[in-house]
């Protein structure tokens, strides 16, 4: 059996079979320590990656530039992801359709989308209550979004519900 260079251990089962793990495989892997959740093996994923892929979701509502906002949901959503809200006429499809409804949003208010307590998850689906609101002060809306993620973490489906609008 040729190995590598590297620290490894060797093992054979009953049938005579040999396997063999390698340090470097998968680093730390039993500590959450993956740094980029998109390689992290399903079955290791933790709800740090799906927390960080909805904060991101609700980062890329306020962030000030077109690039920002771009960057946050490619790092946050599926290709794929389809967004269904009370106010839009059809299922937002894709980061590109996402990104093509904030920027109508941020053309007409300057509200900021923040979270209205902590974000609820399980079996990758999340709720989470939410409000748009100025920095005075003023409520525009209140919701509640539900959402699916990947196994890798990613939003694959945003569900609005709006409990209020306040006239602007």
């Amino acid at each position: 059996m040729e190995m590598p260079n590297g620290t490894y251990f060797v093992f054979q089962d009953p049938s005579g079979n040999h396997y063999a793990i390698f340090e470097d495989v998968r680093p730390l892997a039993m500590e959450n320590a993956y740094q980029d959740p998109k390689q992290c093996p399903p079955n290791l994923m933790n709800e740090g990656f799906m927390i960080q892929s909805i904060q991101d979701y609700l980062a890329a509502w306020n962030a000030k530039t077109f690039n920002e906002r771009r960057s946050l949901l490619q790092s946050c959503m599926t290709g794929k992801a389809i967004y269904i809200d009370p106010h839009a006429p059809d299922p937002v499809q894709g980061i590109d359709g996402m990104q093509a409804l904030i920027e109508k949003f941020r053309a007409r208010f300057d509200h900021e989308l923040k979270a209205e307590g902590q974000i609820d998850m399980h079996h990758s689906v999340f709720r989470l209550p939410w409000r748009l609101q100025r920095d005075s002060g003023e409520i525009l809306s209140h919701g509640l979004m539900v959402g699916d993620l990947t196994d890798a973490g990613l939003i694959k489906r945003i569900v609005q519900f709006v409990d209020t609008v306040n006239a602007s």
